[in-house]
């Protein structure tokens, strides 16, 4: 029995038509991760700001400039909290696997934290590992989030720059 053409084409369209709503629903729910992600590794950021030198703070004179504002952070202290915020805000275990109540789906994999850079007032202007020029007291976080890939079964890791930066910290 011969299939006629047009049922074969209407097949072809509503493969089509799924095979692009997979698509469509993976990259939102990619896309949703890294929102989520990226506003845990600001929040992380912010509590990096909360580790002043207080030595050099002490130096200053007047910080009623939009200039003057450009304060410094112990760098080790700093880099120590952005960390520990990082493993709470996106619920990681120790050894930086999600735990069950976190809301990166992959369990399986560990979430890398590649970079936690802190650039002093005397660092500027530095380039992050991104390429973005760094003006102003910025900390600037790299990490990998391992992310399933549905329907295709692969686990994939996709990275996530942020750089915080006193100015955005001032402002909220």
């Amino acid at each position: 029995m011969k299939v006629p053409a047009y049922l074969f084409l209407a097949g072809v369209i509503i493969l089509f038509i799924c095979l692009f709503f997979m698509a469509v629903t993976t990259a939102i729910e990619v896309h949703t991760l890294g929102n989520r992600v990226e506003d845990a590794l600001i929040a992380s950021g912010w509590a990096g700001f909360s580790k002043l030198d207080f030595n050099e703070l002490a130096r200053r004179k007047e910080i009623t400039s939009e200039q003057s504002r450009n304060i410094t952070l112990d760098k080790i202290a700093a880099r120590t909290v952005v960390e520990e915020y990082i493993r709470e805000n996106l619920k990681l275990s120790g050894s930086n696997y999600p735990l069950s109540d976190s809301f990166i789906d992959e369990k399986s994999k560990p979430v890398n934290i590649q970079e936690i850079t802190v650039f002093n007032p005397t660092d500027l202007p530095a380039v992050c590992s991104k390429g973005t020029e760094i003006r102003i007291t910025t900390i600037h976080i790299v990490v990998q989030i391992p992310a399933r890939i549905p329907y295709l079964d692969v686990i994939v890791y996709f990275e996530k720059h942020v750089d915080v930066d006193v100015a955005t910290f001032y402002k909220n």
